[in-house]
């Protein structure tokens, strides 16, 4: 792929992950709160994919190359971090309690 489809695809995927996490965010403010932290996983892997790929293109400037990279794995590490706490609250939700039977 060339750089700058690189470059073009990799801005388009980071704004559209940053949009749905900004619209989960507010979804959470208004009080809906049914599918928000898949949204913000979803924005937050985006936001990962499009800079790792703008990060994938040659450039004499190393700031630029390590803030890409820096800033995907922010994204990647922020996506797991939701996809944790959904978790954590869904066993929470559906968790029963344990029953112990012992056999003497």
């Amino acid at each position: 792929m060339d750089d700058e489809y690189k470059i073009v695809a990799g801005n388009w995927l980071d704004a559209i992950g940053n949009i749905i996490s900004a619209i989960a965010e507010i979804r959470t403010l208004a009080g809906i709160n049914d599918i928000n932290n898949q949204l913000v996983e979803i924005g937050e892997g985006l936001q990962a994919v499009g800079n790792s790929l703008i990060g994938t293109v040659e450039t004499d400037d190393y700031l630029d190359f390590s803030g890409n990279w820096i800033e995907g794995a922010g994204a990647v590490a922020s996506s797991k971090n939701q996809t944790s706490f959904s978790i954590i609250q869904m066993d929470h939700v559906y968790s029963k309690p344990n029953s112990v039977t012992i056999h003497t």
